[in-house]
């Protein structure tokens, strides 16, 4: 079974865009047939964030709840490192790589781990090919 690092951008496009996104369906479609993801330990906080931001915004297709109980029913699916990057290491590859710290958190994860990474963020895009991270198609 492939692992790769799942980015809450490519998740939120099958469970919260209008029209859902081509690309997270893909990936959506890989979890369906084995392909397993791996989220860095703030993955939760910062889906149930996009979810607030998406919610306030008007911009879900259904409630909330029903949002975070599809969420909920992914997690047996989804493996959480557990071993988070040391702040050092974040802070020097956000600046390296102008991200956020939780943006390279998925990086490192997936510099770490040696897996490719599904994301739909044009900064974590480009940080990937820096450094020559797989980037799930």
């Amino acid at each position: 079974m492939t692992g790769f690092v799942l980015d809450v951008s490519a998740a939120l496009g099958w469970l919260v865009d209008h029209p859902q996104s081509a690309y997270a369906l893909r990936i959506q479609r890989r979890m369906i047939d084995g392909a397993r993801p791996v989220v860095p330990i703030h993955w939760r906080l910062e889906i149930a964030n996009a979810v607030l931001s998406a919610a306030r915004r008007k911009a879900l297709r259904r409630e909330a709840s029903d949002v975070i109980r599809d969420i909920s029913a992914l997690m047996p699916f989804i493996e959480q490192d557990v071993s988070p990057d040391d702040p050092g290491t974040l802070v020097s590859l956000g600046q390296r790589l102008q991200l956020t710290a939780y943006d390279a958190a998925y990086i490192a994860l997936a510099v770490r781990r040696a897996l490719s990474l599904a994301t739909e963020d044009k900064a974590m895009l480009a940080a990937a090919r820096t450094l020559k991270i797989a980037v799930m198609s």
